[in-house]
């Protein structure tokens, strides 16, 4: 992985030789979803009073989701692993 700025003083990560990076907002963009999307679960699961083993369906929607892999997701802690089967 190579790093270097941008013409707009942007430090971009490539992941490849192509075109293809990530930049600091990416990361940090990516964090917040995290925390979104766990603390909402975790929210959810105590009002409801529902264990993970009650969970018979996850439905992702949204533009995010829909480009999202499942096992990336839950290998960086988007989403928990104890409904990777759901």
């Amino acid at each position: 992985m190579a790093s270097k700025k941008s013409n707009e003083g942007e430090k971009r990560i490539y992941l490849s030789d192509c075109d293809i990076y990530i930049t600091q907002k990416d990361i940090y963009n990516i964090l917040l979803a995290k925390a979104a999307i766990i603390s909402s679960i975790q929210i959810l699961m105590c009002e409801t009073k529902l264990d993970y083993n009650d969970i018979e369906y996850i439905y992702l929607s949204g533009g995010f989701a829909n480009y999202m892999n499942k096992e990336s997701a839950i290998e960086i802690g988007l989403i928990p692993e104890k409904i990777k089967d759901k």
